[in-house]
């Protein structure tokens, strides 16, 4: 019996009928120190995920005025 059990929510890693997964990676810069950017492929809202050895973080990405980035589907 598991005393601390995750229970599993959303689908970060469900793929999907076109074998696609919900989020994509767009871009990436860095090994140890870096960033990327994932793209959520149902909402097309744009992420920041900047890492640094064990550690990072994950921010919407926004354009000047603060709106969030929203990629199109591409087929």
């Amino acid at each position: 019996m598991a005393l601390f059990r995750k229970e599993s929510k959303g689908d970060f890693n469900t793929e999907y009928p076109s074998g696609e997964k919900r989020f994509t990676k767009i871009y990436s810069q860095g090994v140890v120190d870096g960033i990327e950017i994932w793209v959520d492929q149902v909402t097309g809202v744009n992420y920041l995920y900047h890492y640094s050895g064990n550690s990072g973080g994950l921010t919407l990405l926004v354009d000047r005025e603060g709106r969030p980035i929203i990629s199109t589907r591409q087929s």
